[in-house]
C-alpha cells in the first residue's frame, strides 16, 4: 500500500521550480501497475468529491484534459499530484504547477506539487493520501470534517519572528570555496561588511563562527538575514541544490566556477547533462540587472551560458578559447589572462589590471589564479572601482602562503609572453 518515504519542501529555486514547490516521495507498492480505467467507480467518486478538477489542463492543453486522462487511463502517482493542486484551490489558493516522475527506485515516485502556505503541505498530502486509501479499500471518506481541519490551519494567524537582512546575496557554485573567501578579503579590505557560509564554517566580517560545514541553506540563510552585513557569500554544491534547492530567491551574483563538486564527484547524478541542469539553477536565480559569473575554462560553458541570467561575464586562463573570442567580439565583459598580465576586457576596450610582474615571488598556482579572477569579477559586479582592485587583488596573493595545483614560477617578465 501506500507510504510515504519523504516530503521536501521547498521555498526557494529548486531543480523543480524557481516557485514555491512541494516533493512527495511515494512508494507505491501493489498501486504501482493500476490504470484509472481498471478501479470502477473512481471516476465518479473524483469528480462529484472534487467538481474543479474539470478544469484541469494536464498535458491536453484544454480544461478537461485531465480527465480525459483519467478515463483513459492513468496511474495514481498522476492522480495524487492533481489532488494535492486541487485540494488547496478548494482553500482558495491558486497553484497550478505539478509534475510526478519515477526514481531510481522501481515502486517508487517523486510527486511534485506547487504550494501557497507551507503550513497546508503535510496536512493536504495526508488528506489526499487518506482519501485514496480509503477508496481502495472500499471505505468511505469524511471529505467535509477534513476540509474542515484544512480550513482551521489556514485561518491560523501567521507570525513572522525573523528579522530578515539587507546583503546583497553572492552565490558560488564550484569545487572549492577558495573563490568566495578571496572575495570575502577584497570586499573587507575595501571596507564593506562581509558574511560567508562555506565548507570551511561561517565567518562573518572575518571572524570565524562555526567551523561546521555551512554548505547547507539554514547556514546560508543566517548568514543572509544578519542586519546590517552588506554582503553574503554563499557556497552552494550539487547535493545541496538537489535535497534543499536554494537558500534565497534571486541572487545579485552568481559565480559558476566548476560543474563538478570535488568533494562529491559526480556519484549524486547520472550523467553530465544532470549535472548541467542541476547546477545551472544557481545562474538562473539571478535578478535581472545581477551578474553571472562564468568560468570560460570550464569544458560544458556553451551549455551553461544558455541558462545564464542578468549580464553575463566571462573569465578565464586562455583568451583565445572560442567562447572567450565570441563573447568578446560581441562586446562582453570578461577577466582573463595574456600577454603581460590579467586583464579586464569591456566592449572591446582592454584594460590592464595586474601585471606578472606585481605577483612574482608569490605561490601561485593555476587554481589561485582562476579563482582570483573569479573574485576580480564578483568585486567589479559589486561596483568596486577597477582603480581600487589591483592592491585588493594583490593583498590576497601575497597573503597566500601555499596553494592547490600546478605552481607557476614567474622570474621575469618575458617568461609571461612566451606562457601566456
Amino acid at each position: 500500500m501506500l507510504k510515504i518515504l519523504g516530503l521536501q519542501v521547498f521555498d526557494g529555486p529548486s531543480v523543480y521550480s524557481h516557485k514555491p514547490v512541494a516533493r512527495l516521495r511515494l512508494k507505491m507498492g501493489k498501486c504501482l501497475d493500476r490504470p484509472s480505467n481498471e478501479m470502477p467507480g473512481l471516476y465518479e467518486r473524483l469528480t462529484t468529491d472534487f467538481p474543479g478538477l474539470k478544469a484541469h489542463h494536464c498535458s491536453r492543453d484544454h480544461e478537461g484534459g485531465f480527465l480525459e486522462r483519467l478515463q483513459e487511463g492513468t496511474y495514481l502517482p498522476h492522480i495524487i499530484e492533481h489532488l494535492c493542486l486541487e485540494v488547496q484551490s478548494c482553500l482558495g489558493h491558486d497553484v497550478r504547477y505539478g509534475k510526478a516522475r519515477t526514481t531510481e527506485d522501481d515502486d517508487c515516485y517523486d510527486i511534485i506539487f506547487a504550494y501557497k502556505d507551507e503550513r497546508l503541505v503535510e496536512p493536504v498530502v495526508r488528506f489526499v493520501l487518506d482519501y485514496i486509501k480509503c477508496f481502495l479499500a472500499g471505505k468511505t471518506f469524511d471529505i467535509s470534517g477534513r476540509f474542515k481541519q484544512l480550513e482551521d490551519i489556514r485561518r491560523l494567524e501567521r507570525t513572522v519572528g525573523q528579522e530578515k537582512g539587507n546583503a546583497l546575496v553572492v552565490a558560488f557554485a564550484g569545487d572549492d570555496d577558495s573563490p568566495a573567501f578571496l572575495t570575502a578579503g577584497m570586499l573587507d579590505a575595501y571596507g564593506m561588511k562581509v558574511g560567508v557560509a562555506a565548507s570551511r564554517g561561517i565567518y562573518i566580517n572575518g571572524i570565524r563562527k562555526s567551523r561546521r560545514n555551512a554548505v547547507c541553506k539554514s547556514a546560508a540563510r543566517q548568514v543572509i538575514n544578519i542586519p546590517d552585513l552588506d554582503v553574503a557569500l554563499i557556497e552552494t554544491d550539487t547535493r545541496h541544490i538537489l535535497d534543499e534547492g536554494l537558500a534565497y530567491h534571486k541572487a545579485s551574483v552568481a559565480v559558476l566556477c566548476s560543474l563538478i563538486d570535488g568533494h562529491l564527484g559526480r556519484k549524486h547524478v547520472e550523467d553530465i547533462e544532470d549535472l548541467i541542469y542541476i547546477k545551472s539553477l544557481t545562474i538562473e536565480a539571478v535578478r535581472p540587472e545581477g551578474f553571472c559569473i562564468l568560468n570560460a575554462d570550464e569544458p560544458y560553458i556553451t551549455d551553461l551560458l544558455d541558462r545564464a541570467r542578468g549580464n553575463i561575464v566571462l573569465y578565464g586562463l586562455n583568451k583565445q578559447s572560442a567562447v572567450m573570442q565570441e563573447h568578446i567580439k560581441t562586446g562582453g565583459e570578461a577577466i582573463c589572462c595574456f600577454n603581460d598580465g590579467i586583464y579586464c576586457i569591456k566592449e572591446g576596450i582592454e584594460t590592464r589590471l595586474l601585471g606578472y610582474e606585481d605577483i612574482a615571488g608569490t605561490d601561485l598556482s593555476m587554481a589561485l589564479l582562476g579563482n582570483m579572477m573569479a573574485a576580480i569579477a564578483v568585486c567589479r559586479a559589486l561596483c568596486i572601482p577597477w582603480s581600487s582592485i589591483p592592491s585588493l587583488a594583490l593583498k590576497q596573493l601575497r597573503s597566500k602562503r601555499q596553494s592547490r595545483g600546478q605552481v607557476i614560477n614567474i622570474p621575469r617578465p618575458a617568461y609571461y609572453k612566451a606562457r601566456w
